[in-house]
């Protein structure tokens, strides 16, 4: 359903930027910013709010079709099975093309070029990509 992938080395964080349900589909943004924090989010884009109030207000995570990826000095996904769990890689990706992306930045291409190659394998991934950089610093 989507494909949000991150590199420590180039300091960003891509996604693609349509979702979909049945058989509606649309422009979507899966990527936010938040406390010097970039995060993408892979699931049901009904979380994605739920989600961003529980990164603002540390009441309580949402529950269902969810993984978040934290980029900041590390890398760090999330899910309400598993909790945070620490990244030991300078890139990652989650999502249905998660491996497409993955593959494509250990090749060497920059992750808006993984995600890119991941829209054109996934089908349920799809748009423009969208992108945003950590401050330098």
């Amino acid at each position: 359903m989507t494909t949000v992938a991150c590199s420590l080395i180039e300091r960003v964080m891509c996604s693609d930027s349509i979702y979909l349900d049945g058989p509606e589909s649309g422009p979507v943004r899966k990527l936010w910013r938040h406390d010097g924090v970039l995060y993408g989010m892979a699931g049901y884009l009904c979380l994605q709010r739920a989600a961003k109030a529980w990164l603002r207000t540390g009441r309580s995570p949402p529950r269902g079709n969810i993984t978040l990826l934290a980029l900041n000095s590390r890398i760090r996904t999330w899910d309400p099975l598993n909790g945070w769990i620490d990244i030991d890689t300078k890139q990652f990706a989650i999502g249905t093309g998660q491996q497409a992306a993955r593959a494509a930045m250990l090749a060497g291409l920059t992750c808006a070029k993984a995600v890119r190659i991941a829209i054109t394998l996934d089908p349920l991934s799809g748009g423009r990509v969208r992108s945003l950089r950590l401050p330098e610093g």
